[in-house]
């Protein structure tokens, strides 16, 4: 019993540390996009986040020990028991499931802001160059050429985007046949070729989560 709470006890920290971890780096990307040179991102508070990285997993894990129940022995590793249902959906999959809809706004959010401000860059550009009168010329030069600068600022933001939509794109990928299993185990039911997928998922995560 001791080995299986050692083992689910860190199993728990470091996978609700790992989602802390990918909320934070989407929180700062959208931080750093919206307000580039005010706040920084998240750079300023880090050490915050480093200690909400460790203290919140570490809450959340031990709270799996109220009434004695702890940690059993299942599949390919040592969780949460399947009952009571309120020890996963509080402890685990809740908070996993916050974590994926906040994730899933926020890089909406970038995504298609950084759409509307190339778009709108173009108009302004393109009316500014349909601009008549010789007196103007050069404020109409120099108003293309700052804009050009923004527009390839953005440009480059929007390149810097789809590489950082990997790793989100990867965490879905990773946890979306655990999430059917665990819809399913609250249900009470099981499929064979789920569970092989999830005992390969699970160690599969950390070479993912390596490589990107």
């Amino acid at each position: 019993p001791r080995t299986i709470n050692f083992l689910g006890f860190f199993t728990a920290f470091s996978t609700e540390g790992g989602d802390l971890v990918i909320l934070s780096f989407a929180i700062h990307t959208l931080l750093t996009i919206f307000y580039p040179t005010q706040t920084g991102g998240l750079y300023i508070i880090r050490y915050y986040i480093y200690v909400l990285s460790i203290v919140g997993p570490a809450i959340l894990a031990s709270l799996a020990f109220i009434n004695n129940v702890g940690y059993v022995e299942l599949d390919i590793w040592c969780y949460l028991p399947e009952r009571p249902i309120w020890y996963r959906i509080a402890l685990s999959w809740g908070p996993r499931y916050g974590i994926m809809l906040a994730i899933l706004i926020i890089y909406c959010t970038i995504y298609f802001y950084i759409i509307s401000q190339l778009k709108k860059l173009e108009n302004i550009q393109t009316s500014a160059s349909s601009g008549n009168g010789n007196n103007n010329d050069f404020n109409i030069n120099l108003q293309i050429g700052n804009e050009e600068k923004l527009k390839l600022r953005y440009k480059v933001m929007a390149r810097q985007i789809k590489i950082i939509f990997l790793y989100p794109i990867a965490y879905f990928f990773l946890w979306m046949f655990p999430l059917v299993s665990n819809s399913l185990r609250l249900q009470l039911k099981s499929n064979y070729g789920i569970a092989v997928l999830v005992s390969f998922m699970q160690p599969f995560n950390g070479t993912v989560d390596t490589l990107v």
